[in-house]
């Protein structure tokens, strides 16, 4: 009955997330670093990085672009906030559930249920976290490519 106890299913999610944030912020590292010794690395890591200049020249020929990635760079910032506040609604809700279920004499199948119910509401919250993680992480690269050509670009016309 291990994991059907509340401080187990917290300390996953917590676990969890911070794997997800260090990988978004180490992959980058330790992708240049592997890229040096395995050919397959080296090409994804050329794909990635002609896939961001197509993005930056996109916006540089179409400001109306930049504007574009930059609200769903913002959305997807909103959507990570407000997706951490359900997150711990729910943590809050399973654990009030499990004490409930102690205390009202609830059968063990029926916790186990509500317990079940309350993880698979917590993983779709949290897919849609890493999802935007993701996301965000990515733009982020793309527009700061975006705004270091553009001030190089106007640097040279004056």
């Amino acid at each position: 009955m291990v994991f059907s106890t509340v401080s187990w299913f917290i300390s996953v999610v917590v676990v969890g997330l911070l794997i997800n944030i260090a990988s978004n912020y180490l992959l980058p590292v330790i992708d240049n670093q592997l890229s040096k010794y395995f050919d397959t690395r080296r090409k994804q890591n050329l794909k990635k990085q002609a896939f961001i200049e197509r993005e930056v020249a996109r916006m540089l020929a179409n400001p109306s672009y930049f504007t574009w990635q930059t609200t769903n760079y913002i959305i997807h910032n909103n959507t990570i906030f407000t997706c951490l506040i359900l997150l711990f609604v729910l943590l809050l809700t399973t654990a009030f559930l499990d004490i409930y279920a102690k205390f009202a004499a609830i059968p063990p199948a029926m916790r186990s249920i509500l317990f079940i119910a309350g993880g698979i509401a917590t993983l779709s919250v949290l897919i849609r976290i890493f999802r935007s993680m993701s996301w965000s992480v990515k733009s982020r690269v793309i527009i700061r490519e975006y705004l270091k050509q553009k001030s190089e670009n106007l640097k040279i016309s004056h």
